[in-house]
């Protein structure tokens, strides 16, 4: 009954996160759709870009201080004020030195002033971001609707920015600050919300504060090196290209970036569990374990393969005819998505066991150091082609590099068949998509998406027991009290 009742634990809360992220991806569409016919390719890849400059300095202002808040907050409910506080705090000193360190590149470049400080602008929703501590809290109890709510919520807001700013009118840089005030709005709704739930109080516990600091050091180092990984490649493209090959990669990336909101959902619900039963339960950590594998090997897949079949279609859907070059790009990136998934896995179970120490540092040295010097190899060759290659091979890498630490930490991994057969359906897909005539064709179409539908409905089939034992769960389940834990 237990495992029953954390199936069901875990269904509720992915389903949650299920519908807000669905919505949230319509609404990113439809935004992305707006600016890059508005804004044009090059414009576009000023506007990614300095998105892509939030990303760097959110490495120093978090310094992998949720992976460490949101353990800690799942395994000692009963100190929750002071998990939240020292999370707010730490966050708020690190902010200084990654909006000083924005700010000093920014005025290192040859940027307009315009651009430069619009960008400073949306660096500072850092110090916001502070208190977006309250939405660990939600997702470590599994109470999923509100972190779904609040990113609905933060996407309706900016899709009424752009469209207001559009028909207005707006330059560039007064769509890239208006960020910040959305950013405040989705904080103040999280807050509001953790307070209907429980008592919020400001409790200061120096050790506790210092255990967190200590616990995140390694990820925090290894945050740097991740997203010099993750990101660096849309900065060398900015650097060898121009604005206007960035906008192309971007435009790519961008379905890249919606597809592995599924593996964030998922995770969201299994992270918690899998911290929740190591030490304590190895057994049930086991199955857990496998659990996770073989639902975001098979997601990552599915995702591969609709990208694959669809991906030209959605280019020439969401951007403009000028963006066409991104569609082969898509294709590249595509097949990162499965292997994404998996290692987002792999990074969590680190966490979870506490092996994110050697492990963290070992796979993201090997995947900055090797996506650096393909980038460097191939971008001047390809562009963002070579830039998506380079994607590819690293997150290889990575997925190779990981199981070998959570091995050696729990003393077994769990079994890769499903990964490995949702994969062959993904590229059967596109082969039977290629054979019928291609994707731009309505055979070649259907035959992929059929593939892939067949492909789901078979893995469904072979978890039937489990999905109606969850819906019986659900149908059956009354709302418990809500524990308040002491302050």
């Amino acid at each position: 009954m237990a495992a029953d009742r954390t199936k069901a634990r875990i269904f509720s809360n992915t389903a949650w996160l299920t519908a807000g992220t669905a919505v949230n991806a319509l609404i990113g569409l439809y935004i992305t759709r707006a600016l890059a016919r508005y804004l044009g390719v090059a414009d576009y890849g000023l506007y990614a870009l300095a998105f892509v400059y939030l990303s760097f300095t959110a490495v120093i202002a978090n310094f992998g201080f949720d992976a460490i808040l949101l353990r800690e907050a799942a395994r000692d409910k009963e100190n929750t004020s002071s998990i939240v506080t020292a999370g707010i705090v730490l966050k708020l000193v690190f902010a200084v030195p990654a909006v000083a360190a924005g700010a000093a590149y920014l005025l290192a470049r040859d940027f307009p002033a315009g651009y430069a400080a619009a960008v400073v602008l949306l660096l500072l929703t850092h110090f916001v971001a502070a208190f977006d501590t309250y939405e660990v809290v939600h997702r470590a109890r599994l109470w999923g609707s509100t972190p779904a709510l609040a990113s609905v919520l933060h996407q309706a807001l900016t899709l009424g920015v752009v469209l207001w700013g559009r028909a207005r009118g707006w330059p560039i840089e007064w769509l890239i600050a208006s960020h910040l005030a959305v950013r405040i709005i989705r904080t103040a709704f999280l807050y509001l919300r953790l307070r209907a739930r429980m008592p919020v109080r400001w409790r200061w516990d120096r050790g506790r504060a210092s255990f967190i600091l200590r616990e995140s050091a390694v990820i925090g180092l290894t945050g740097i090196l991740w997203v010099i990984y993750f990101r660096v490649d849309t900065l060398m493209l900015e650097w060898m290209k121009g604005p206007e090959a960035v906008g192309q990669y971007a435009a790519a990336y961008k379905f890249v970036e919606l597809s592995l909101l599924g593996s964030g959902l998922l995770i969201a619900s299994l992270g918690p569990l899998l911290s929740e039963r190591w030490p304590a339960d190895p057994a049930g950590f086991g199955r857990l374990f496998q659990e996770t594998v073989d639902y975001m090997g098979a997601a990552g897949a599915l995702v591969a393969g609709a990208l694959l079949v669809f991906g030209t279609d959605l280019i020439r859907l969401i951007f403009s005819p000028s963006f066409a070059e991104a569609a082969s790009m898509l294709r590249i990136l595509a097949l990162a998505a499965p292997v994404i998934y998996l290692a987002n896995a792999f990074g969590h179970v680190m966490v979870a066991t506490g092996a994110q120490g050697s492990g963290f540092l070992t796979t993201r040295v090997t995947a900055a150091l090797l996506n650096v010097l393909l980038n460097l190899w191939w971008i001047p060759r390809w562009g963002g082609h070579g830039a998506a290659l380079a994607t590819v091979l690293s997150e290889t890498a990575v997925l190779l590099i990981a199981p070998w630490f959570i091995r050696r930490k729990t003393g077994g991994l769990p079994r890769f068949w499903t990964p490995l057969l949702a994969a062959a359906a993904a590229g059967l897909a596109w082969l039977a998509s290629r054979a019928a005539g291609g994707g731009l064709t309505w055979p070649g179409r259907l035959a992929g998406g059929g593939v892939l539908a067949a492909g789901l409905l078979l893995f469904l089939w072979s978890r039937r027991r489990q999905l109606t034992e969850l819906c019986r769960q659900l149908r059956d389940r009354r709302p418990a009290p809500i524990e308040v834990p002491p302050a």
